[in-house]
């Protein structure tokens, strides 16, 4: 309320000094001038405003003084992004009042409410529907959730019309997409335990929004539902994992891309891919796509969890249940607090439903991927997939794609906060995109420059990961080039990754035809 009064009275501050100065002329200056000054004073206004954007932070009042110090520099990373931040201890007793809350700030703070995120104990609702399967053999499931959706969506209608369930919404209707993305850092085990680990998830988010952070551009989906027991077959799998209809593109044409199931062929799999590959730098964004419980995302458990390095700065399990909030351990809590993880999001879900459905635009894993590489944060990725119309047959099963995913962490962060790896890209065009001919046929050239006498490391894999060449260069600051033969090389797409050390890496795609 303090932020929205002091809204109001600078608001009403530039009314009184326009109504005087346009009323008075003052001496010595002309009314002209002091017009023309007022006018550029409310530009330059106007222009700070450009992109500011509102988030609330709803705060357990247990906590509050205990996580105060880093929740200030929280708020001050927030507002260098061009935020508008309200932080609120939170009094109100029930969800219902929260609502209310939401809805005003979102009708009446300018710039716009985005966002809200959720420390420690705060009351959420619960929502009650019942999934009817298309398959006949498959018997109707009844889900009774705790959801982010109430807060979510502020126009839309509740109702708790099922005897049955009392104390749950069982109806939802008229406006029904979500206003605003929201997102949980939640009690944990007890007062102490939460301030502990909200400060340190804060400190971390405070390294990553500062470059302090060592991760690279790129993606990794471990599915466990793939099984390959042949060449073909992981062929086609890994194909489908790379550009089907449910892939992750265009996250998986970006930066290093892992792409890893079960197969019995001898390639890099699931193990190989918890054991190794999610401990790397590599990757900003791991998609885990398994079965799941309270306990478990596939083969991850709990225990797992606690003593793993996990590098990734956005974790999307594909679990039902990871994210549910009936106990206070889940699988989606401990990635988000972990002292050996990175994750500053991890999506989960509440019940027994793991993903958001296809819409208009398709799979939503392709739809968050595309408004995240656009720089739309994760919260903005969320709503741009959830204002876009579900098609048939998820169209038949609103709720169960959006009461139950649930997002532990802060939906503002973007994958243009990746640390110093990002900036070096941006800066220094290293490897200068250019590999002549490409598509190629039996030799090809790749042309790259350094500002500086650098070892240049170069890798070619196929695509499946069976690197091809490895080659390291001791270059001079300048340009330079080399030419590879590619005639025995199968047709097809095949990565060519340039690397200086933990400091620079660049991929680009090459295809080889006949």
């Amino acid at each position: 309320m303090e932020d929205l009064n002091n809204l109001s009275n600078a608001v009403s501050e530039m009314k009184t000094y326009a109504t005087n100065n346009f009323k008075y002329k003052s001496p010595g200056i002309p009314k002209k001038v002091v017009i023309i000054l007022f006018l550029i004073s409310l530009s330059l206004s106007s222009i700070s405003q450009t992109n500011q954007k509102s988030i609330v932070v709803l705060v357990d009042s247990q906590i509050s003084n205990g996580i105060a110090e880093d929740l200030n520099i929280f708020k001050t990373d927030l507002e260098s992004e061009n935020y508008h931040v309200i932080l609120k201890t939170n009094t109100f007793q029930s969800p219902e009042e929260i609502r209310e809350y939401f809805q005003f700030l979102y009708t009446s703070t300018s710039p716009s409410l985005v966002g809200a995120i959720l420390m420690g104990k705060i009351p959420l609702a619960r929502q009650h529907f019942v999934v009817t399967y298309l398959n006949p053999d498959l018997s109707p499931t009844t889900h009774n959730c705790l959801s982010t959706q109430f807060y979510s969506d502020l126009n839309g209608n509740f109702y708790k019309n099922n005897p049955q369930y009392p104390e749950s919404y069982s109806k939802h209707d008229g406006d029904t997409i979500s206003e605003i993305w929201v997102s949980v850092l939640p009690y944990y085990k007890s007062i102490h335990n939460t301030i502990t680990q909200i400060n340190q998830y804060l400190k971390k988010n405070h390294a990553y929004r500062h470059g302090n952070i060592d991760i690279q551009d790129g993606f990794i989906e471990v599915n466990e539902h793939y099984n390959a027991d042949n060449a073909n077959e992981y062929e086609y799998l890994f194909s489908s994992m790379s550009s089907g209809q449910f892939s992750w593109t265009p996250f998986t044409e970006w930066g290093n891309v892992g792409l890893y199931f079960y197969n019995s062929i001898g390639e890099p799999d699931v193990a190989f891919a918890y054991e190794e590959e999610l401990k790397s730098n590599k990757y900003t964004f791991a998609a885990l796509t398994a079965h799941g419980s309270y306990y478990t995302n596939g083969e991850l458990s709990i225990p797992e969890i606690q003593n793993m390095t996990i590098k990734p700065i956005f974790v999307w399990l594909g679990g039902c249940n990871t994210g549910n909030l009936d106990y206070e351990e889940n699988i989606a809590i401990e990635i988000t607090y972990s002292s050996l993880s990175n994750a500053l999001v991890t999506k989960g879900g509440t019940s027994n439903v793991g993903g958001l459905g296809n819409n208009e635009n398709g799979f939503f894993g392709k739809n968050i991927a595309t408004a995240m590489l656009e720089g739309k944060s994760i919260g903005e990725a969320y709503l741009y997939h959830n204002h876009t119309p579900l098609i048939y047959p998820w169209s038949i099963e609103f709720e169960m794609h959006y009461a139950t995913p649930i997002f532990f962490g802060d939906l503002s962060l973007t994958l243009n906060q990746i640390a110093s790896t990002s900036e070096i890209l941006q800066k220094n065009a290293y490897l200068d995109n250019v590999c002549v001919p490409n598509p190629l046929t039996n030799y090809t050239t790749i042309y790259y420059s350094v500002p500086k006498s650098e070892l240049v490391e170069f890798i070619i894999t196929d695509e499946t990961g069976r690197r091809i060449l490895h080659k390291e260069i001791n270059s001079q600051a300048g340009s330079h080039s080399f030419q590879i033969n590619t005639g025995k090389w199968q047709n097809g797409i095949h990565f060519l990754t340039m690397r200086i050390g933990s400091t620079y890496l660049k991929t680009i795609k090459l295809l080889k035809i006949k």
